[in-house]
């Protein structure tokens, strides 16, 4: 007899590696998916934080009370869009979704010349 095929046990034996395999590559993947994202968000986070420092230092005699230490503030992401040239569309890297230029960022005036920027939560578009 010329045996050229498998068994059902080695089919079997094979499929069970294959899922065992799947059972540990699989969150390690996602885990990097997701380790990726937060990454590019922090990225996102520190861009805009950046982008508004250099709006306030462009443009405070502009913004009200940026020269009283203590004072809060807020822009809008259409502010660093429109002056400072942030891109858009800025997109939420853990979401997914288009942040809307409407969306405030809070600035605390800390001492002259010293700011802390501050965004609370994005504001998203409605699909």
């Amino acid at each position: 007899m010329n045996d050229k095929g498998f068994t059902l046990v080695e089919l079997l034996t094979v499929i069970i590696i294959l899922g065992v395999l799947a059972i540990i590559a699989v969150p390690m993947v996602m885990g990097n998916v997701d380790e990726s994202k937060r990454i590019s968000y922090d990225k996102l986070i520190k861009n805009i934080e950046q982008t508004t420092q250099i709006y306030i230092r462009n443009n405070k005699d502009n913004i009200p009370g940026i020269k009283t230490v203590g004072n809060v503030t807020s822009i809008t992401l259409q502010d660093l869009v429109d002056k400072e040239g942030l891109k858009k569309p800025v997109i939420d890297p853990i979401t997914e979704k288009t942040v809307s230029l409407t969306t405030p960022i809070t600035i605390v005036v800390k001492e002259r010349g010293k700011y802390d920027v501050e965004i609370n939560d994005f504001i998203y578009e409605e699909e």
